[in-house]
């Protein structure tokens, strides 16, 4: 450790730590051996990169679309951008085009991306294996408000009979921005993914809180 932070402060190597909640939690550790890092946050991609992630690949493999720039758009709205949520829509598409036998992609085929079950287990798995309890807890709370608030949020826990502190609520909206399953504008929350909220409700129904 201390050659690696002399190194560090020397500027003659550089390192990389990748992580979530253990990276965060190290980063405030004062006593914590890596402390002396820099956070950087990876978000998910811009249009244009997810343009090239869609496009590249698909003229790979001769894939042709009958609305490019509109398909595009539309993958780039249905995944927030999601690096690992467009490569299972492109997927979820290449099947949907290989059962049809038709020639090229419509915009038609992402209306049917809510049903194709190998899309839907992953945006559920990935919510559900990058969360703790509380998060999932106020995910699922709001799951059918279009836009919420932390007064929303609180409202909807203490109904259930789970009074929590508002510091506790916050730090699971922070945590579930990071994780990129909702945006902040101001004091409002949105879920990133506009077909989220119906894929938990559907999979968990009523009872899940």
């Amino acid at each position: 450790i201390k050659t690696m932070r002399a190194c560090f402060q020397e500027k003659s190597c550089r390192f990389i730590f990748a992580g979530f909640r253990e990276a965060q939690r190290e980063h405030r550790e004062r006593e914590s051996p890596f402390n002396f890092s820099t956070s950087l946050h990876l978000g998910n991609f811009t249009y244009d990169q997810t343009a090239e992630l869609v496009g590249v690949p698909m003229n790979n493999l001769g894939v042709k679309f009958a609305s490019r720039a509109q398909v595009i758009r539309r993958i780039y709205r249905e995944t927030a951008g999601h690096p690992n949520l467009v490569q299972h829509c492109c997927l979820a598409l290449t099947r949907q085009l290989d059962e049809s036998r038709a020639r090229e992609i419509t915009l038609g085929y992402l209306d049917k991306l809510p049903d194709d079950e190998g899309f839907r287990a992953r945006v559920l798995d990935t919510f559900i294996f990058n969360t703790n309890d509380l998060e999932k807890a106020v995910a699922y709370a709001v799951a059918d408000l279009e836009r919420f608030s932390l007064e929303d949020v609180d409202s909807r826990i203490r109904r259930h009979g789970l009074p929590l502190e508002i510091s506790e609520l916050e730090d699971a909206c922070r945590k579930l921005e990071s994780l990129g399953v909702v945006d902040q504008v101001n004091q409002v929350y949105k879920f990133t993914i506009p077909v989220f909220p119906q894929l938990l409700r559907e999979r968990y129904g009523g009872e899940f809180l």
